[in-house]
């Protein structure tokens, strides 16, 4: 679902998917979503609507950004076929969760999710244009090796970089995917962000904040 990425600039011109949760996975296989009653569906809807205006707020992301839908959506990740919870879209800049696709997930679950896909909006907003030589942002970009060693957040990012080196994934998507479960972390457990998060990705983390105005500080 990832295509046509440019490694200068980050610009990433397909969907960046949504993530498994930390420590209870939802990259979800063809038949591991229910499917609920009309009435359930309903009262779940509003439920995640409520979870995510509340969070999107707490972080200063624009409401207007982030849509709650119905039905599921689909993504790969080295060549395996999962469904997500949320979307980045690059195109446009916007962020859908997918209420079907989080039935059985708690509110601090929900919460993880949306501070994923708000990752993904900070890292391409921040550094489109600004990956350039001699920017707050190249001295990282340009640190491949360190970043890819250092990635010990999840197994979800770690599997971007496997998939760099199989030839099934490029840089950028690594980078994108590793930044967006840095900040869901930072935003939704500070305590296994500081336990988990290496200082090379620290310091990526902190110099692209400083520049953003959305996020938990």
């Amino acid at each position: 679902m990832i295509n046509n990425l440019s490694i200068t600039s980050v610009a990433v011109d397909g969907d960046l998917p949504g993530h498994p949760f930390h420590g209870n996975q939802h990259m979800m296989g063809e038949a591991a979503v229910k499917h609920p009653t009309e009435g359930s569906r309903a009262r779940n809807m509003e439920r995640v609507k409520a979870i995510v205006a509340a969070e999107a707020k707490r972080q200063g992301f624009p409401a207007h950004l982030i849509k709650v839908l119905p039905g599921e959506a689909k993504f790969s990740v080295n060549g395996k076929n999962f469904k997500a919870a949320g979307l980045f879209h690059h195109a446009t800049g916007t962020v859908s969760i997918y209420a079907d696709a989080i039935t059985d997930h708690n509110k601090m679950q929900i919460k993880d999710i949306v501070s994923h896909e708000i990752g993904h909006a900070i890292f391409q907003k921040e550094i489109v244009g600004q990956a350039h030589a001699g920017s707050s942002f190249a001295k990282h970009m340009a640190n491949k090796e360190v970043l890819e060693k250092n990635d010990g957040v999840t197994s979800y990012s770690r599997s971007y970089w496997k998939g760099l080196k199989a030839g099934t994934n490029t840089y950028n998507a690594a980078l994108h995917e590793t930044f967006a479960e840095v900040h869901a972390l930072h935003s939704t457990n500070p305590k296994e962000f500081d336990r988990a998060v290496k200082p090379a990705w620290k310091e990526f983390y902190a110099d692209v904040m400083k520049a953003s105005k959305v996020g938990v500080k």
